[in-house]
């Protein structure tokens, strides 16, 4: 299978392999590999019994790779993306993977790869009983935060649909210009670029990733 562009209706092949892959980076995701498909060129195969991603970096158009996800052959599928990337004229770059991936391809590639760590790609990674349980003193603000919500009683859940998709993006762009144009400006002039791509994956996330939920508390649709 070659490589093609990422469409909602690929959900259904791919999301086994993400899923049982194991790995917890961003990227490891059908909805972040979709609403992003365009920045970054997203584009998709099989090999060896694995999904493979290639895709292109914004601005320089750089050729990258991420770590094969699957239960297939490791060997197989970095072969085929390697292979492409030869065809292509360009650099094998591989990327996405923590360090018992790195020993996995260390394994299987002895003296083959340079692997170097990425401050700027790292991602943040929290434990899942942490943030379903909110338990030990650590979380206590959030728990009260929470209980105070609720009993607040001004709350519902609405479907998300034509009468309210309008003020979703209102409620997206409040957010863009309230606080994280501001952030953004404080850190960094030039990372604006990246804004108006953040307010269009914000929308094809609620339209067509989520199961269409949302909150509003006091008439106001929460982010």
């Amino acid at each position: 299978m070659e490589f093609k562009n990422i469409e909602l209706t690929d959900r259904e092949w791919m999301e086994p392999f993400l899923k049982n892959s194991g790995y917890q980076g961003c990227d490891y995701t059908f909805g972040n590999l979709y609403i992003w498909k365009d920045l970054y060129r997203h584009q998709a195969a099989q090999a060896g019994g694995m999904l493979c991603i290639r895709s292109r970096k914004p601005g320089t158009g750089e050729y990258t790779y991420l770590f094969p996800a699957g239960g297939g052959s490791l060997q197989e599928a970095v072969h085929f993306m390697a292979a492409d990337a030869r065809r292509l004229g360009v650099p094998f770059l591989l990327r996405g993977f923590a360090a018992a991936e790195a020993d996995r391809l260390t394994e299987a590639f002895p003296d083959t790869f340079v692997i170097e760590s990425v401050r700027a790609e790292w991602d943040y990674l929290y434990r899942v009983e942490d943030l379903t349980l909110l338990a030990g003193k650590k979380y206590h603000g959030k728990r009260n935060h929470i209980a105070r919500f609720e009993e607040s009683g001004d709350w519902h859940f609405e479907l998300l649909g034509e009468g309210n998709i309008d003020a979703c993006r209102k409620m997206c762009l409040r957010i863009l210009t309230g606080w994280v144009l501001p952030a953004v400006c404080s850190a960094s002039a030039d990372r604006l670029w990246g804004l108006p791509w953040e307010s269009r994956s914000i929308r094809i996330l609620m339209w067509c990733i989520l199961k269409r939920l949302l909150l509003r508390y006091r008439g106001r649709i929460l982010p």
